[in-house]
């Protein structure tokens, strides 16, 4: 463990109601330190791609790890298998456990029910051990385990190709919902129950959904784009009950109507049945992806990803590439873009909404500007705004070698939590383990 110092911002409460109102009476007061920063792995690869925050205060992560030894010295598989890493509100863990088969299995994102369990998907390649079905490449692969881990069930969805799933959401009506990207080429058109009057249209891969019950069964499943690639990163469910789904599209026709360039961020709205309410294209001429999004206090979207574009939506560009916020209408309408970062390329990973309205975003730098004496490497780092967006501070972890972040979660306790992976080896990753680990990270 090593305790990370950076600049103190301390704002003084009076109210904290959400508020898009720019007013500093109104936060909710942090420290804006880095509180603690872990690396957990084994010799192998070892990367953390989602967390939740559970009820009890404390987390769970998710990813992937090819490790037996150190942190997952009870895993008894070679090759890739999808871990679970419980902590309490502590920040100690609690139990770690891992799923898969003797082929590639990798895990994405998890999120707690209301009985307490956890539902988890990502994709996998193997049809032993913990998966009983597999159709192709990598399959959609989404399992329930119970408070301590113990797998309940688990379910199987892909064809002949690579179909990855990244992202799962508990619904409303206590079922859930998940989406990645389907090999649409591979499946021949299958995999959109109910609609079949577009299929020989579509190609390469899509945006696909699954809407599960309670047990994991299958609801309904619906996949949208064009002709060439598009993936899905990240959904949500409104307060009206209809998906919203993000990600980049390099497709210009099908379902996609206004192009702008070589790949755009793509925003799809569907009902809770999977029909097509909107969809919007955002970005320039060049590569623009989105990550992440969530429904604000105020009913907009607030969109976050990555563009190399430096025109049509992307007007203020600031390098190579640009972290990159969206503020959008729940109809659509594109209200605001906002780029961050410095001369070199700049992403946004992950978008979290506090208490107050204000808003965390962290993502990674290939520039030593974030900061201060950074060094010319792959840097994490956290900007704090505004609802609006306006920057108020921003925060940095500078380590020797890549460090990626991947998801941000905020506890009970009002702590955000940042996972990722990383192969550095220096503060304030010294206690890693080798290769390349998962680290948590923990701010306030």
């Amino acid at each position: 463990m090593r305790i990370i110092l950076y600049g103190i911002l301390i704002f003084f409460f009076i109210g904290c109601s959400p508020s898009n109102e720019m007013d500093s009476t109104n936060l909710i007061p942090i420290s804006g330190n880095w509180e603690l920063i872990t690396t957990y792995g084994g010799s192998e690869e070892d990367i953390a791609h989602g967390i939740a925050a559970t009820s009890d205060g404390g987390y769970i992560v998710v990813g992937n790890s090819k490790s037996t030894d150190g942190t997952f010295s009870n895993k008894k598989r070679i090759g890739s298998d999808i871990f679970l890493m419980k902590f309490n509100a502590l920040n100690e863990v609690e139990w770690t456990s891992t799923y898969g088969g003797s082929e590639d299995d990798r895990g994405h994102d998890v999120v707690q029910l209301a009985d307490g369990g956890f539902a988890v998907v990502g994709y996998s390649q193997s049809s032993d051990g913990d998966a009983t079905r597999n159709e192709g490449q990598h399959d959609n692969w989404v399992f329930k385990v119970d408070a301590q881990g113990n797998l309940l069930w688990e379910k199987s969805f892909g064809f002949l190709g690579h179909d990855h799933a990244y992202d799962i959401i508990s619904t409303s009506d206590g079922g859930l919902f998940f989406n990645g990207f389907l090999d649409v080429t591979a499946s021949n058109g299958a995999g959109q129950d109910g609609k079949t009057q577009l299929t020989k249209k579509h190609g390469v891969g899509e945006f696909w959904c699954h809407k599960l019950d309670p047990d994991g069964n299958l609801q309904w499943r619906r996949y949208f784009g064009g002709t060439s690639n598009d993936r899905s990163y990240d959904a949500i469910e409104t307060k009206e009950g209809d998906f919203v789904l993000v990600g980049s599209s390099e497709s210009q026709d099908v379902d996609i109507t206004n192009p702008k360039g070589e790949y755009d961020i793509w925003v799809v709205k569907i009902d809770a049945k999977g029909n097509l309410l909107w969809q919007r294209s955002v970005g320039g001429s060049n590569y623009d992806i989105g990550t992440a999004l969530i429904e604000a206090y105020d009913g907009d979207l607030l969109i976050t990803g990555q563009s190399y574009s430096q025109d049509k939506d992307i007007t203020d560009p600031l390098g190579s590439s640009d972290g990159i916020l969206l503020r959008m209408s729940n109809e659509g309408e594109l209200k605001k873009v906002q780029n961050y970062g410095t001369y070199e390329f700049d992403s946004l990973k992950d978008i979290l909404q506090r208490a107050d309205g204000t808003l965390v975003m962290v993502g990674y730098s290939g520039s030593g500007e974030i900061e201060t004496g950074g060094a010319l490497d792959n840097d994490i780092f956290l900007y704090y705004v505004f609802a609006d967006g306006t920057l108020v501070n921003k925060y940095k972890i500078d380590g020797e070698g890549l460090d990626i972040p991947e998801k941000i979660a905020m506890t009970t306790k009002g702590q955000v939590i940042l996972v990722g992976s990383t192969n550095s080896t220096t503060a304030p990753y010294s206690n890693s383990a080798g290769g390349k680990d998962l680290f948590v990270a923990i701010w306030n």
